[in-house]
């Protein structure tokens, strides 16, 4: 009994030192998992890498009942959400890891001209705004403009879904571009 109290005794000391008191939460978290905004992991932009059938949902809730849910996606490629300091509850499956996308890296200037035909950009950030176009689409290619990444309708600004060669201009004052089901797209002018 006595070992056994000392075990527990080093176990509490153990998790106490991992984890004080009033510390902060952290800047990445799980695929996969029902996750408490601000007492889980911090709330901010953050993005998942890799993932072929990424779901997640804000809600203001952990009910799981659909009124609960403030927005949500689902896609291949990788995944981008704006959490709320508001929402309660962040629900995610089939994700890879998501990391914090810090101001550093949401004020970082890309000149990248190319985007995968799968998958959620910072415009800006993860590529140069411009007019973009993707070749060759024999099935529904699926695109989206947003004014902010968390993800509620009323954010975006147009969208479109065509086979062939849609042609798309992105705006910087744009904050994301989605991509579902398309071939690469390439930068084609300003």
């Amino acid at each position: 009994m006595a070992r056994f109290l000392w075990c527990v005794a080093l176990t509490l000391l153990i998790l106490t030192a991992a984890s004080p008191a009033g510390a902060a939460p952290p800047n990445s978290f799980g695929g996969a998992g029902t996750y408490r905004v601000g007492r889980d992991f911090q709330p901010g932009v953050y993005r998942a890498t890799g993932a072929t059938a990424c779901y997640w949902h804000r809600a203001r809730n952990a009910s799981g009942r659909p009124a609960s849910i403030l927005a949500n996606d689902i896609g291949s490629g990788q995944r981008i959400v704006y959490i709320r300091p508001s929402d309660r509850v962040f629900r995610t499956s089939g994700c890879s890891r998501w990391r914090r996308i810090f101001d550093s890296g949401l004020q970082r200037v890309s000149t990248r001209t190319t985007l995968p035909g799968d998958g959620v950009y910072l415009v800006g950030a993860d590529f140069v705004p411009g007019t973009y176009r993707t070749v060759g689409n024999t099935s529904a290619c699926y695109w989206q403009r947003s004014s902010s990444a968390d993800g509620a309708i009323d954010t975006i600004i147009t969208n479109g879904i065509a086979k062939g060669a849609p042609t798309v201009t992105v705006d910087a004052s744009d904050a994301i571009f989605s991509t579902s089901r398309c071939n690469p797209w390439v930068r084609v002018g300003p």
